[in-house]
């Protein structure tokens, strides 16, 4: 028998591997085009839009806190009502600057009202805690600048929010010899904000300064205080003394006020050897202690003396303090220099005699500031009185331009009456000598006179006359400087 192979089977069987490869893309690509049945078709989600409708009561603590739902902005604040929202699940929030925005998922049901309430929590001064409250939080008081931290539990505080266990701790703050020291125990309760208040109060003690001569001046951190001894209850810490006197070497020291405490010093001053500046030592010539100043000695050279008083005067304004002051209660009297109106204020001598702006008593009127020497003074002029004329007889008198008559008629309502309203300031140098203070200043003074119920010569008509009356002018101030002690703040 023989055997034989024909064309087809001998083909390669790389061949028959591409025919079935072709054929399951056949299928595969059949089964595609195939309909699919209600089990194998993919889900597809719809949304359907429900006619029915419902509200929403939106309110908040605090109030005023913008409305958001579902994403977009609403323009409207709480509280405040949402009408027309489709039924169904809805994503609402609140927002207010400060504070912690809030977010809350709501059903709203058709035609009904959901009422849905918001507590915010500030960011500023609240401590928002979260967990499971096995922890409070001690918030402290501020403490004064330069000063050590607190110490909880015996470990400095390196914030004024600190996050502890609940219980009992230990707070302490040392003042050390400045400030009232603080030791205390605070109990901190779980899952809220305990402040612990704590206002640091100052101490105190007596600084006592004996001067010699006894009429030296006491200066103290700059401050003058005047002459003689010194006794002043003043903050603890170190204090920069001065003493000076004119014709004395002028003598510095240091001191530290302590807790309820008197510091005493005493400090001589050295005599300087030429007092009198006659070029002699004083201890050769026994000027002036034995012949008296200018008695029997030499007077000093001109050069000498200009020095001598323009050291006093340095010393003066160097040691001039900012000062504010006003004027409680003062009489004033005015004079015109001026005949003429001075004759015509004359006859208005009636009405009370205060807040007249010519005589009589004026209340915190005068107000100055003075700083090294210099000092500005303004004075409001209070005329709310004025000065009245009740006269029976009748007075004439004539400007440029017009022709008054005044007379007194209460029946016809006519009652004349002279108001000065005006306001002064001026400006200069000022030198304190012991307790007076002398000044010496130039200013300008804007002022209206002001005459009502006059009767107009020719037609009879009552009218007020308005005259200006402004002028510069200069004087010379004696203020009495009384110390009354002070209060530590």
């Amino acid at each position: 028998m023989e055997f034989g192979l024909n064309k087809r089977d001998r083909r390669p069987r790389f061949q028959q591997a591409l025919r079935a490869l072709c054929l399951l893309a056949l299928l595969v690509r059949a089964a595609r085009a195939a309909p699919a049945d209600s089990a194998s078709a993919p889900y597809i989600r719809t949304i359907q839009t429900s006619d029915s409708t419902g509200a929403i009561e939106v309110s908040s603590e605090p109030p005023e806190a913008e409305i958001i739902l579902d994403g977009t902005p609403t323009a409207l604040a709480t509280p405040a009502i949402l009408a027309d929202i489709d039924s169904g699940w809805h994503t609402l929030e609140v927002t207010i600057p400060n504070y912690l925005f809030s977010r809350r998922r709501i059903h709203v049901a058709a035609d009904s009202m959901t009422t849905v309430s918001f507590r915010l929590i500030s960011t500023v001064d609240t401590a928002y805690i979260i967990g499971d409250y096995t922890i409070g939080v001690l918030l402290l008081d501020r403490l004064p600048p330069k000063s050590p931290p607190y110490l909880v539990d015996g470990l400095p505080a390196n914030s004024r929010e600190i996050a502890l266990n609940f219980g009992k701790h230990r707070v302490q703050w040392d003042g050390r010899t400045l400030w009232e020291s603080l030791d205390t125990v605070v109990e901190v309760l779980p899952g809220k904000v305990t402040r612990l208040r704590f206002s640091p109060r100052r101490l105190t003690g007596i600084l006592t300064i004996l001067p010699d001569p006894p009429d030296a001046e006491v200066i103290v951190d700059g401050r003058s205080y005047g002459y003689g001894p010194f006794s002043h209850v003043m903050p603890t810490g170190p204090y920069r003394i001065s003493v000076e006197r004119i014709e004395y070497y002028p003598e510095k020291a240091t001191a530290e006020v302590l807790p309820d405490q008197r510091i005493t010093l005493d400090i001589a001053l050295r005599k300087v050897p030429d007092r009198d500046h006659d070029g002699f030592l004083d201890t050769l010539d026994h000027c002036p202690d034995d012949y008296g100043l200018y008695a029997g000695c030499p007077r000093p050279r001109f050069r000498d003396a200009m020095v001598q008083n323009a050291r006093r005067i340095k010393h003066n304004v160097k040691n001039d303090p900012f000062a504010v002051s006003c004027n409680a209660l003062a009489y004033l009297y005015r004079t015109p220099m001026n005949n003429r109106l001075r004759e015509v204020l004359s006859y208005f001598s009636d009405g009370p005699l205060y807040m007249n702006n010519v005589a009589g008593v004026v209340v915190a009127n005068r107000y100055a500031v003075s700083y090294r020497g210099f000092h500005v003074n303004v004075e409001l002029g209070q005329w709310n009185t004025g000065l009245r004329y009740r006269k029976r007889d009748t007075l004439s008198f004539e400007t440029a331009d017009e022709t008054y008559h005044v007379y007194f008629d209460s029946l016809a309502g006519v009652e004349p009456a002279v108001l000065i309203p005006s306001t002064a300031v001026s400006a200069g140098a000022h030198f304190r000598l012991w307790w007076l203070d002398i000044g010496y200043a130039l200013g300008c003074q804007w002022e209206d006179i002001i005459l009502e119920d006059l009767e107009l010569a020719g037609n009879g008509s009552i009218v007020s006359a308005v005259f200006d009356n402004d002028w510069w002018f200069h004087h010379l101030l004696v203020d009495i400087n009384i110390d009354i002690g002070e209060r530590i703040i």
